[in-house]
């Protein structure tokens, strides 16, 4: 059996833990706490780790329910929007995996009443278990029915759940785990709802951030780190918080300056587009190789287009169809270093809904700031 592909993949995870998204209550946290579920990272797997409640596990795990009912747990989105699907993933949960789930959602206007206690070998209290039913979260709405899950060897652990179209914008989650056990990583697929109207014309915004709604959708390579990251927040961590691809194989055995450019003759590029999450007038791009000291691309090209809505499907596929034009000149890169670019003069007044950027010959990007305003 081969692995399955995320067929989310250039969609957002409104409920990472990298986002903002919190859990607000749990049933239980015995043998690891419910915030482990949102991570950003892959699980991990260490075969001689325990702790003082039993085996050592990255995700949700829940203890053998010996009372009535069933685990769940209510999650507030960091990033609240429409959905298209989740991921359930039980990896390495080949024995104590959740049987099955089903997930609930709701769209509130005010914070829940909820105090939350992470804390492992724990299961909530009375009074806990009072306020968190008070919320009413078993009357949302149902956005997934009872679906089964698998263990978590490597062709069976990811889990796919895609919805119907809808534009119904949420920002709370309830997932119910029928009885208890284990989920190693849960992720809400969608785009990000943003209220623009609060939003001045002449205010300058990051168009491409992914609170913002940007979208990395589409790519050359990603080995070593999805273009995702490069909108995501702050500084990356590390350099797998970044876009770093593989080292391009047909690189030449020596490099050499063209003579008139004195730039390096480079016969290969790697490149990423970004949807805006607001179409918008450029005046600034901001491109931050932090932590990639001996990986950094010898150069990069920012390029700025306008696609309309009903063509967005040629971002998807890189077509040659799209009119690009230069927001910045390729220049040259240099090691773990922050820095801003004004955009080409010709292009400040140009209408642009995605950007695509193209390192020469290969590398890694931490970050990328697209600087402008609004257009309508």
């Amino acid at each position: 059996m081969t692995v399955q592909e995320n067929p989310f993949s250039t969609l957002t995870n409104l409920s990472c833990a990298s986002v903002g998204s919190e859990i607000l209550f749990a049933t239980d946290d015995f043998f690891a706490v419910a915030e482990n579920f949102l991570k950003p990272d892959p699980p991990i797997f260490d075969i001689n780790a325990f702790t003082e409640f039993g085996k050592e596990m990255d995700g949700w795990e829940t203890r053998r329910k010996r009372t009535a009912g069933h685990d769940w747990c209510i999650i507030k989105l960091g990033l609240p929007g429409t959905i298209e699907g989740f991921e359930v993933d039980t990896g390495y949960f080949t024995g104590n995996q959740v049987p099955g789930v089903s997930i609930q959602a709701a769209t509130l206007a005010k914070q829940l009443p909820l105090k939350r206690r992470c804390e492992m070998g724990s299961s909530c209290t009375e009074a806990e278990l009072k306020a968190a039913e008070a919320v009413g979260s078993d009357k949302w709405e149902e956005l997934v029915p009872y679906t089964p899950l698998a263990p978590g060897y490597e062709e069976s652990r990811y889990h796919y759940i895609r919805l119907p179209d809808s534009k119904q914008r949420y920002t709370h989650l309830r997932v119910n785990l029928y009885p208890d056990g284990g989920i190693a990583r849960f992720r809400t697929f969608g785009l990000v709802s943003k209220d623009w109207s609060v939003v001045p014309n002449d205010q300058i915004v990051d168009l491409a951030h992914v609170e913002n709604g940007g979208r990395a959708v589409s790519f050359s390579n990603a080995h070593y780190g999805h273009p995702r990251n490069l909108i995501a927040f702050g500084r990356s961590k590390t350099m797998a918080g970044g876009w770093e691809t593989a080292r391009n194989p047909e690189r030449p055995r020596v490099y050499v300056p063209d003579p008139q450019t004195k730039q390096l003759v480079m016969p290969g590029k790697d490149w990423a587009i970004i949807s805006l999450g607001h179409t918008g007038k450029v005046s600034e791009v901001e491109i931050d190789t932090h932590l990639f000291k001996g990986n950094f691309p010898e150069s990069a090209i920012v390029e700025g287009a306008y696609i309309a809505p009903a063509d967005s499907v040629q971002a998807e596929s890189n077509s040659s169809e799209i009119q690009w034009f230069p927001l910045v000149q390729r220049t040259k890169l240099g090691p773990h270093a922050q820095v801003r670019f004004a955009v080409d003069e010709k292009s400040k007044n140009n209408k642009v809904s995605h950007v695509r950027v193209t390192m020469f010959p290969d590398g890694g990007i931490a970050r990328l700031r697209i600087l402008g305003t609004l257009s309508v």
